[in-house]
């Protein structure tokens, strides 16, 4: 189901700097100074080819085998060095009761829309 994000797009490699950049001043880590840790709730945004995913897991909550490789899938997102132009994280101040995963949500800058692909 595709909503309409309150974002404002990212006008080329400049606004996703200052994107970066203001996430950063944030907080938020860069996936290539530091991988996020397995063990605890991380939120995550992986900007990669016009197109931003972001969601909140636990990364050793998910099967060794299968599609945790695929692109979309957390895992994926998060550790794989493949293809990704940027990768940030944040330890997650939200713990979900239930411990099931949000996300990833898709937002696609061109088209200026949001979909999400559900709890991976």
């Amino acid at each position: 189901m595709a909503s309409r994000s309150r974002h404002r797009p990212l006008d080329g490699p400049v606004g996703t700097e200052k994107w970066r950049l203001s996430l950063i001043a944030r907080g938020w880590i860069e996936g290539r100074e530091r991988t996020p840790p397995t063990d605890q709730w991380i939120e995550y945004h992986v900007y990669d080819g016009g197109t931003i995913y972001s969601g909140r897991c636990r990364l050793d909550t998910f099967d060794i085998e299968g599609e945790r490789w695929s692109l979309g899938h957390p895992v994926y997102l998060c550790l794989s060095e493949w293809g990704h132009k940027l990768t940030l994280w944040r330890l997650s101040e939200h713990i979900p009761e239930d411990g099931k995963p949000w996300g990833p949500r898709v937002y696609h800058i061109q088209r200026g829309h949001s979909v999400s692909l559900g709890t991976a």
